[in-house]
């Protein structure tokens, strides 16, 4: 044996001792492999035999064997080409479990007209797991393993999203070229998708979960890789570059949904959309436009505690509706980051604050928590009409009663447009504003409430990939998915709920606002508090705007809808109704109503309104 050979052998055996010790398992054993391939975007779970014995701590770990009969044979060399693959099979030895990589890898079911590999997806988001977990323990293995990506990232795919998980728990350490990878991927991917890979970095420790919601989003990427390949089939002249960026790229459907859709008749449809409102105590009054009797879904009553829609305001959908809330929504971590970001964001209006907090403090304490009802027909006698009593026996107005404020019996909802064009300072002036109201008046027992509204995706999401599916329905009408946030509710302490306002800050969170049926989700939470007045106050900063349901129906149908809803409110009188426009006059919606055209006029003018009605 030539001394290259002995060298060689001799660094074999040094690897094998020290991953030995790494994995804590004497049994271990590098097998170098001749055929392995040296990429790491080929790499998989195979790297690793787990059946070499049915003991399973007796297990093979692969590694690449470069070639060693250079003319300048140098040992750092060679380990710089062996300790990748070694390095990343020493992480599917600690941390991977190939019974759960197994079960859930097998019940993804496709057929061979895709264009995307689901199950190499699925293995690679497991890689990537892998990844991320070593950090914790290997930092150093992790640091191998991200050069190695940044060398072999020419070959990558644009279905190795699997990188976008890795791109965010090593937002430090990933090299030039891998990053201006992962912003291509993000930049092209669907809203939806992208907040469902980010959601894999809280389930980093946990396979099983994991893999989980790795499968439905595979699940998604077969349900728009099969849509596309639709729209192909069903129109010749379907023309890719006139749709939208959503449409383009990955959607946002799990397979069970798309057969839903296929299967459901339009009746059915129309009946399911009535389900939000149900559950708001809310009777909606359809007329199905594809049915050629125009009969009625519903019968309206006149109960007076109910709403009706107008009949061209219909939902296509409700299925993908959501009610978040923020410390479920994201991680905790990154919640208290986006509040801190916030604080600093209020600390710059720190006079505006102070001036708002003692504006609104001194105006609730003037009024004191009760007062004297003079010249009342009954009650206890007030010892300064004696005289008046003596000269007319019969007079009535000489009682005097002690009676508390009603604002100790009142219940308020603070309703705020989660729409793109509030981003910056209009969302950050709402979140002061919020913030002050709310903690006073907790201090004076009246009960707050703060409820965001947008939507979950932009251009209508899985809703308008539905509608598409299904035959692309004239007036279907509401085509988008609702996101309603729960900022702080009604029996939360506002010391708890305060990080949840973090959430305004998040990218990416604001998006469409569907303002009508918010107004309705407000009112049906208000509505079952026990406060003998219920005040429900929106801060807006224009009319509601959702391109989706827009282009496929009257262009004027959200509004419509609004003013209806608004108008129903105000008759009932159940609730005292207030709209706040920034930038923008509300007084075509809201009987009390105000616009302010500067952010600063805000925290005061909420103020105000909220005094005045007390």
């Amino acid at each position: 044996m030539t001394t290259l050979h002995k060298n060689f052998e001799k660094l074999k055996e040094d690897l094998n001792s020290t991953y030995k010790n790494l994995a804590q398992n004497q049994n271990s054993l590098i097998n170098f492999d001749d055929n392995l391939i040296n990429n790491y975007f080929i790499w998989d779970q195979n790297i690793v035999d787990f059946e070499t014995s049915s003991n399973t701590q007796n297990l093979e770990l692969k590694g690449f064997k470069p070639k060693i009969d250079e003319k300048n044979f140098s040992e750092n060399l060679v380990l710089l080409k062996m300790r990748p693959s070694i390095d990343l099979s020493l992480c599917y030895r600690l941390f991977h479990n190939p019974q759960i990589h197994h079960e859930f890898r097998s019940q993804i079911n496709f057929d061979n007209n895709f264009k995307i590999e689901p199950h190499k997806i699925f293995d690679d988001f497991e890689k990537a797991r892998l990844l991320c977990r070593v950090n914790d323990i290997y930092l150093g293995i992790a640091l191998n393993l991200l050069n190695k990506i940044e060398q072999d990232i020419s070959s990558v795919s644009s279905s190795n999203l699997d990188l976008i998980v890795v791109g965010e728990i090593y937002r430090q350490q990933i090299l030039p070229q891998t990053k201006i990878f992962i912003d291509s991927l993000v930049n092209n991917l669907d809203p939806k998708i992208y907040q469902n890979i980010l959601n894999l970095v809280n389930y980093i420790d946990d396979q099983k979960t994991y893999s989980k919601l790795v499968k439905s989003i595979i699940e998604e990427l077969l349900f728009d890789d099969q849509t596309q390949n639709t729209n192909s089939e069903n129109n010749p002249k379907f023309d890719d570059d006139k749709k939208s960026p959503d449409q383009q790229n990955f959607g946002a459907k799990t397979v069970e949904h798309e057969q839903l859709a296929l299967n459901q008749e339009s009746e059915e449809t129309l009946i399911q959309s009535q389900d939000i409102s149900r559950e708001q105590g809310i009777e909606i009054e359809n007329l199905d436009q594809s049915n050629s009797s125009s009969s009625k879904i519903n019968d309206v009553t006149e109960d007076k505690n109910k709403i009706e829609f107008v009949n061209s305001y219909q939902i296509y959908t409700n299925q993908f509706d959501e009610i978040i809330y923020p410390k479920n929504f994201i991680k905790k971590s990154e919640l208290e980051l986006l509040r801190r970001q916030l604080d600093l964001k209020i600390s710059k209006l720190n006079s505006i604050s102070k001036k708002m907090s003692l504006k609104l403090k001194r105006k609730l304490l003037s009024k004191k928590n009760n007062y004297f009802d003079i010249d009342a027909s009954f009650g206890v006698l007030n010892r300064k009409r004696y005289a008046n009593l003596v000269i007319s026996p019969m007079i009535e107005d000489i009682w005097i009663n002690i009676r508390n404020h009603e604002y100790n019996d009142t219940a308020l909802t603070i309703l705020l447009d989660n729409s793109g064009s509030m981003r910056g300072n209009p969302i950050v002036m709402s979140a002061l504003a919020c913030q002050i109201i709310a903690e006073i008046l907790e201090k004076f027992s009246i009960k707050t409430e703060i409820i965001g509204f947008t939507t979950s995706d932009w251009r209508g999401g899985r809703v308008r990939k539905l509608w598409e599916m299904a035959g692309r329905k004239k007036n279907p009408g509401r085509l988008n998915e609702l996101r309603h946030i729960i900022y702080k509710s009604f029996n939360q302490s506002f010391k708890k709920a305060k990080v949840n306002l973090g959430l305004m800050l998040k990218e990416g969170i604001l998006k469409e606002n569907i303002d009508g049926e918010a107004l309705l989700f407000a009112r049906s939470r208000l509505m079952q508090q026990t406060q003998k007045r219920k005040i429900l106050m929106v801060i807006s900063d224009g009319t509601p705007v959702d391109d989706s349901t827009a282009s496929a129906n009257d262009s004027d149908i959200l509004t419509h809808h609004l003013k209806h809803v608004i108008n129903i409110i105000e008759k009932q009188g159940k609730i005292e109704i207030i709209g706040v426009g920034i930038g923008h006059s509300t007084d075509d919606f809201y009987k009390n109503s105000i616009a302010i055209k500067s952010l600063d006029e805000l925290g005061d003018v909420m103020i105000d309104k909220i005094i005045n009605v007390l």
